[in-house]
């Protein structure tokens, strides 16, 4: 969460500046807001249980999300390649909080109002 609100005005500076507590503040209420729904898809999709989605994992989340059909190769990449990292070092997988925002990518439906839109508004491009 911090190095999303730190990427955020596109300066990685180590702190959290008044420019964007607000990213911050976004980031942290929208994980609470999805956090049971959150716990339950990598408790789903999280079979070896590290904390993240990798890519196998991913794909079967992405074909459950797509009524069954498996999405293609790229596109799970895709997914991975942009959401992976957003909320620090890339893991080679997708964590807890970068997991909505695979969701949304995934969907195509950035809301330009949901937190999601916004913070990989700021630091994906």
């Amino acid at each position: 969460m911090l190095y999303m609100a730190d990427a955020s005005d596109k300066k990685m500076d180590g702190f959290i500046g008044r420019n964007e507590l607000e990213t911050a503040i976004d980031i942290w209420s929208g994980y609470l807001g999805h956090k049971e729904e959150i716990e339950e898809q990598m408790k789903q999709y999280d079979t070896n249980q590290s904390g993240k989605l990798e890519v196998d994992q991913l794909r079967s989340q992405l074909t459950d999300l797509n009524g069954g059909s498996p999405p293609a190769e790229e596109e799970v990449q895709w997914v991975m390649k942009r959401a992976d990292g957003v909320a620090g070092v890339k893991t080679g997988g997708v964590n807890k909080t970068e997991l909505r925002g695979a969701i949304s990518l995934w969907y195509g439906r950035l809301d330009a109002n949901s937190w999601v839109s916004r913070v990989f508004a700021r630091v994906v491009t």
